[in-house]
């Protein structure tokens, strides 16, 4: 056999090899969006209430390989537009309220890889759980950890930034409107967030409902 035919050879045979490991990867994906749809709706039906046997669960049924914490994952997806900013003052929309509507859009939107799972424990109680790229393990959010504040204050901050391009780009009249709604837009989240948690972890749960 000359080296052109074996040249030949070696390319279909790593054509092959390519083609399998991509069908390999569309099958995992696969199976992965069928565990999330199936384990999801066992844990929610309470057959596992204990903290570290959800956690475990998660671990071993939901493991999400993202290179980036949770805080920068929302910060790399989270787009704002100038509808956005008009859409909170125009319609006095309360800020918390848009920023959760925002983080559920990303998450319905990469449907692959939530890093965010929530699920419901004893007596109804709604429990959300942030994939830990550190520590490579799912992590129950509480009031005291700072996460859920910290990706609220990082949507605030874009949110900010876009509301003061269009004051340096409208005209006067647009300009002296929008500084009138500010407050708005500038709410003391680092101040607040911690007494509003539980409202905003369960109008956060309700949207997977």
């Amino acid at each position: 056999m000359n080296n052109t035919n074996e040249e030949k050879i070696d390319l279909l045979l790593q054509l092959v090899k390519e083609q399998n490991s991509m069908l390999k990867e569309i099958k995992d994906r696969q199976n992965y969006l069928e565990s999330l749809i199936k384990n999801k709706d066992i844990l929610n039906k309470g057959n596992i209430f204990n903290f570290e046997d959800k956690i475990q669960y998660l671990n071993t049924h939901n493991y999400l390989p993202i290179d980036k914490n949770i805080v920068d994952y929302f910060n790399i997806k989270c787009n704002i537009e100038d509808d956005d900013i008009y859409s909170i003052i125009d319609n006095k929309k309360d800020l918390y309220n848009y920023i959760i509507d925002i983080i559920y859009n990303i998450l319905m939107i990469d449907e692959t890889k939530k890093p965010l799972f929530p699920l419901s424990g004893k007596g109804n109680l709604s429990h959300i759980y942030y994939w830990d790229n550190k520590n490579v393990t799912w992590t129950k959010i509480k009031k005291g950890d700072g996460v859920l504040r910290s990706i609220f204050t990082t949507i605030q901050s874009k949110i900010i930034r876009k509301y003061n391009e269009i004051l340096l780009n409208k005209s006067h009249n647009t300009i002296y409107s929008s500084i009138d709604s500010g407050d708005l837009i500038f709410v003391d989240i680092h101040s607040d967030f911690d007494k509003k948690f539980t409202s905003i972890k369960k109008t956060l749960f309700s949207k997977f409902i």
